[in-house]
């Protein structure tokens, strides 16, 4: 499901609140902390979902600073 890793990098990697991640995703704030937990959890647990949250997470990085830059 997306939304987990959505949620996540919204939070994790773009410092929004709770509150601001739930209008994003127009869910209730119940959800992304269930979300959240979700994403803890298969962090932990699967080496392949870790390893594709880092790619995305880099590529989101990498993306910002060139728009960053430009």
């Amino acid at each position: 499901d997306w939304s987990v890793v959505t949620a996540a990098l919204l939070r994790d990697l773009a410092g929004l609140s709770i509150r601001e991640v739930a209008a994003r995703l127009e869910l209730p704030r119940s959800g992304v902390h269930q979300r959240l937990e979700l994403h803890r959890a298969l962090l932990a647990s699967q080496a392949d979902y870790s390893e594709c949250v880092g790619r995305l997470a880099s590529e989101a990085r990498r993306q910002s600073l060139v728009r960053y830059r430009s």
